[in-house]
Protein backbone atom coordinates (compact mmCIF):
# COMPACT_ATOMS: atom_id res chain seq x y z
CA UNK A 1 0.00 0.00 0.00
CA UNK A 2 1.26 3.46 -1.02
CA UNK A 3 0.88 6.27 1.74
CA UNK A 4 0.49 9.84 0.62
CA UNK A 5 0.40 12.78 2.74
CA UNK A 6 -0.92 15.74 1.21
CA UNK A 7 1.05 18.94 1.10
CA UNK A 8 1.20 21.42 3.76
CA UNK A 9 -2.52 23.26 4.09
CA UNK A 10 -3.48 26.22 5.78
CA UNK A 11 -7.55 26.32 6.52
CA UNK A 12 -9.07 28.85 8.24
CA UNK A 13 -9.87 28.36 11.99
CA UNK A 14 -7.08 25.83 11.91
CA UNK A 15 -3.52 25.37 12.43
CA UNK A 16 -1.33 24.47 9.96
CA UNK A 17 -1.79 20.77 8.63
CA UNK A 18 2.01 19.53 9.57
CA UNK A 19 2.42 16.98 6.61
CA UNK A 20 6.14 17.92 6.28
CA UNK A 21 8.92 14.78 4.99
CA UNK A 22 10.04 14.82 8.56
CA UNK A 23 6.60 13.16 9.40
CA UNK A 24 5.90 10.80 7.20
CA UNK A 25 7.91 7.78 8.67
CA UNK A 26 5.83 8.79 12.07
CA UNK A 27 2.35 8.43 10.48
CA UNK A 28 3.46 5.63 7.79
CA UNK A 29 4.91 3.50 11.27
CA UNK A 30 1.66 4.23 13.18
CA UNK A 31 -0.82 2.96 10.01
CA UNK A 32 1.89 0.04 9.20
CA UNK A 33 1.18 -0.81 13.19
CA UNK A 34 -2.05 -1.33 12.55
CA UNK A 35 -2.16 -3.02 9.76
CA UNK A 36 0.71 -5.53 10.74
CA UNK A 37 -1.12 -6.69 13.94
CA UNK A 38 -4.03 -7.01 11.69
CA UNK A 39 -2.06 -9.34 9.65
CA UNK A 40 0.22 -11.34 11.84
CA UNK A 41 -0.92 -10.62 15.35
CA UNK A 42 1.34 -13.45 16.44
CA UNK A 43 4.26 -11.96 15.23
CA UNK A 44 4.25 -9.91 18.32
CA UNK A 45 4.80 -5.56 18.72
CA UNK A 46 6.29 -3.77 15.77
CA UNK A 47 8.98 -2.23 16.19
CA UNK A 48 8.93 1.59 14.55
CA UNK A 49 10.91 3.13 12.72
CA UNK A 50 12.90 5.89 13.74
CA UNK A 51 12.35 9.33 11.94
CA UNK A 52 14.76 12.94 11.39
CA UNK A 53 14.07 14.83 14.49
CA UNK A 54 13.06 18.40 13.78
CA UNK A 55 14.92 21.30 15.02
CA UNK A 56 12.76 23.37 17.71
CA UNK A 57 11.53 26.73 17.15
CA UNK A 58 11.62 29.16 20.10
CA UNK A 59 8.65 30.09 21.64
CA UNK A 60 10.01 33.18 23.71
CA UNK A 61 12.96 34.34 25.27
CA UNK A 62 15.41 32.92 27.78
CA UNK A 63 14.41 35.51 30.34
CA UNK A 64 10.98 35.25 30.16
CA UNK A 65 11.06 30.99 30.20
CA UNK A 66 13.02 31.81 33.48
CA UNK A 67 10.43 33.37 34.89
CA UNK A 68 7.41 31.29 34.05
CA UNK A 69 6.26 28.45 35.69
CA UNK A 70 4.69 25.23 34.39
CA UNK A 71 0.65 26.00 33.04
CA UNK A 72 -2.36 24.27 34.90
CA UNK A 73 -5.05 23.34 33.48
CA UNK A 74 -7.44 25.79 34.60
CA UNK A 75 -5.27 28.66 33.26
CA UNK A 76 -5.73 27.08 29.88
CA UNK A 77 -8.51 27.29 27.10
CA UNK A 78 -8.03 24.43 24.00
CA UNK A 79 -9.65 24.09 20.63
CA UNK A 80 -9.26 21.33 17.96
CA UNK A 81 -9.94 20.20 14.60
CA UNK A 82 -9.20 17.20 12.45
CA UNK A 83 -8.78 16.08 8.66
CA UNK A 84 -8.09 13.12 7.16
CA UNK A 85 -4.62 11.43 6.63
CA UNK A 86 -3.35 8.38 5.40
CA UNK A 87 -6.99 6.41 6.02
CA UNK A 88 -6.75 8.28 9.87
CA UNK A 89 -7.65 11.19 11.32
CA UNK A 90 -4.92 14.03 11.91
CA UNK A 91 -6.03 16.70 14.98
CA UNK A 92 -4.20 19.57 15.64
CA UNK A 93 -4.93 21.25 19.15
CA UNK A 94 -4.01 24.87 20.03
CA UNK A 95 -3.86 26.61 23.48
CA UNK A 96 -4.36 29.95 24.93
CA UNK A 97 -3.19 30.96 28.28
CA UNK A 98 -6.18 32.74 29.97
CA UNK A 99 -4.32 33.48 33.14
CA UNK A 100 -2.19 36.67 33.47
CA UNK A 101 0.96 35.30 33.93
CA UNK A 102 3.47 33.16 31.30
CA UNK A 103 3.34 29.78 31.88
CA UNK A 104 4.90 26.61 29.93
CA UNK A 105 3.43 23.58 28.42
CA UNK A 106 6.02 20.69 29.18
CA UNK A 107 5.88 17.05 28.56
CA UNK A 108 3.57 14.61 26.67
CA UNK A 109 0.13 14.75 27.72
CA UNK A 110 -2.15 11.92 28.36
CA UNK A 111 -5.25 12.33 25.90
CA UNK A 112 -8.31 10.61 25.57
CA UNK A 113 -11.21 10.74 22.81
CA UNK A 114 -14.48 11.27 24.40
CA UNK A 115 -17.72 11.12 23.49
CA UNK A 116 -20.35 14.45 23.74
CA UNK A 117 -21.68 13.09 27.22
CA UNK A 118 -17.58 12.67 28.30
CA UNK A 119 -17.55 8.89 28.13
CA UNK A 120 -14.24 7.58 26.65
CA UNK A 121 -14.06 5.51 23.13
CA UNK A 122 -12.46 2.40 23.38
CA UNK A 123 -9.55 4.15 22.12
CA UNK A 124 -6.13 3.03 23.80
CA UNK A 125 -3.02 5.71 23.19
CA UNK A 126 -0.14 4.74 21.22
CA UNK A 127 3.28 6.10 21.17
CA UNK A 128 4.46 7.67 18.47
CA UNK A 129 8.07 6.52 16.94
CA UNK A 130 10.42 9.72 17.84
CA UNK A 131 7.77 12.21 18.87
CA UNK A 132 8.78 16.24 18.80
CA UNK A 133 8.84 17.51 22.67
CA UNK A 134 9.09 20.95 23.18
CA UNK A 135 8.58 23.41 26.35
CA UNK A 136 6.94 26.31 24.61
CA UNK A 137 6.32 29.74 26.83
CA UNK A 138 2.94 30.78 26.17
CA UNK A 139 2.22 34.75 26.65
CA UNK A 140 -1.31 35.39 28.50
CA UNK A 141 -4.02 36.13 26.44
CA UNK A 142 -1.86 35.16 23.46
CA UNK A 143 -4.65 33.43 20.68
CA UNK A 144 -3.20 29.93 19.78
CA UNK A 145 0.39 30.27 21.47
CA UNK A 146 0.78 26.51 21.24
CA UNK A 147 -0.56 23.50 19.66
CA UNK A 148 -0.64 19.77 20.10
CA UNK A 149 -0.59 17.39 17.25
CA UNK A 150 -2.39 14.18 17.49
CA UNK A 151 -3.14 10.74 15.27
CA UNK A 152 -6.55 9.03 15.60
CA UNK A 153 -6.35 5.78 13.23
CA UNK A 154 -8.73 2.31 12.72
CA UNK A 155 -12.03 3.44 13.82
CA UNK A 156 -14.46 -0.17 13.44
CA UNK A 157 -17.17 0.92 15.51
CA UNK A 158 -20.24 2.64 14.71
CA UNK A 159 -20.61 6.52 13.84
CA UNK A 160 -19.43 8.17 17.39
CA UNK A 161 -21.09 11.64 16.60
CA UNK A 162 -19.65 14.93 18.25
CA UNK A 163 -16.27 14.44 19.61
CA UNK A 164 -13.92 16.05 22.73
CA UNK A 165 -10.22 15.47 23.63
CA UNK A 166 -9.56 15.22 27.63
CA UNK A 167 -5.91 16.30 27.66
CA UNK A 168 -4.29 15.61 30.79
CA UNK A 169 -1.00 17.32 31.03
CA UNK A 170 2.61 16.32 32.21
CA UNK A 171 3.83 16.77 35.62
CA UNK A 172 0.08 16.28 37.36
CA UNK A 173 -0.59 20.09 36.14
CA UNK A 174 -4.75 19.07 35.13
CA UNK A 175 -6.87 17.79 33.33
CA UNK A 176 -8.66 19.99 30.53
CA UNK A 177 -11.35 19.46 27.62
CA UNK A 178 -10.82 20.56 24.26
CA UNK A 179 -13.07 20.28 20.87
CA UNK A 180 -12.00 17.63 18.27
CA UNK A 181 -14.89 18.76 15.72
CA UNK A 182 -13.67 21.73 14.29
CA UNK A 183 -12.14 22.46 10.88
CA UNK A 184 -11.14 21.78 8.04
CA UNK A 185 -13.12 18.29 8.48
CA UNK A 186 -14.48 17.64 11.88
CA UNK A 187 -16.85 14.88 11.23
CA UNK A 188 -14.00 12.98 9.58
CA UNK A 189 -13.98 9.42 11.28
CA UNK A 190 -10.79 7.21 10.68
CA UNK A 191 -11.02 3.99 8.31
CA UNK A 192 -11.48 0.79 9.85
CA UNK A 193 -7.43 -1.23 8.68
CA UNK A 194 -7.68 -4.02 10.91
CA UNK A 195 -11.02 -5.82 12.79
CA UNK A 196 -10.45 -7.01 16.01
CA UNK A 197 -7.47 -4.49 16.39
CA UNK A 198 -7.93 -1.45 18.66
CA UNK A 199 -8.50 1.68 17.58
CA UNK A 200 -5.50 3.71 18.57
CA UNK A 201 -4.73 7.72 19.39
CA UNK A 202 -1.13 8.58 19.04
CA UNK A 203 0.56 12.09 20.26
CA UNK A 204 3.12 13.27 17.24
CA UNK A 205 4.30 16.51 18.24
CA UNK A 206 4.34 18.49 21.92
CA UNK A 207 4.25 21.29 21.89
CA UNK A 208 4.66 23.99 18.48
CA UNK A 209 4.87 27.35 19.35
CA UNK A 210 2.08 29.36 17.72
CA UNK A 211 5.13 31.54 15.67
CA UNK A 212 6.43 28.62 14.04
CA UNK A 213 2.91 28.53 11.90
Amino acid sequence: MTLRIPGRLRRPGLGPVHARKRRLAKVAALVGVVLLSGCASAAGPATPGSSPSRSPAPAASLSAASLAQLCTAGALHARGGRQGENMGAHGDIWFTNTGSRPCILRGVPRVTVVSADGAPLPVHRARSPAPFTHAVVLAPGKPRAAWLEVYWSNWCGPPPGPLHLRISLANGRGTLTSTFDGPPDGHYVPRCLAHGQPSTLAVIDAYIPGSAM
